[in-house]
């Protein structure tokens, strides 16, 4: 297997799980948050790694703003300091993980 084809298959298993854990915190389970932070940092280290490999502007910009984006919705769930962005969070941050695995798929496909 190629190194492309490992890591669309960690963006897609580390994606998927963080979405399922994500969805467990928000129904109150007991699951620890170091986890889906781990498994989100794994997904877009793995888009990045996607992006920045095939040369292209547009998808090295999209991880980009992948990995300032995504993380910050997220934090804006639980940190008071960001109260301007919590009401848009619970929806935005699940929104831009799912395009930011869409992405890294396009972006595949596209090298």
């Amino acid at each position: 297997m190629s190194m492309k084809t490992v890591t669309l298959y960690t963006v897609r298993i580390a994606g998927l799980l963080a979405l399922l854990v994500g969805a467990s915190i928000k129904l109150g389970l007991a699951v620890p948050l170091h986890a889906h932070l781990g498994l989100g940092g794994v997904t877009l280290a793995g888009f990045a790694l996607l992006a920045f490999r095939s040369r292209r502007c547009p998808p090295i910009l999209a991880a980009l703003a992948a990995l300032l984006l995504v993380p910050l919705y997220g934090l804006a769930q639980i940190l008071p300091g960001l109260a301007d962005l919590a009401l848009l969070a619970p929806w935005l941050h699940p929104a831009l993980a799912v395009l930011s695995i869409a992405a890294a798929e396009w972006t595949a496909r596209r090298t």
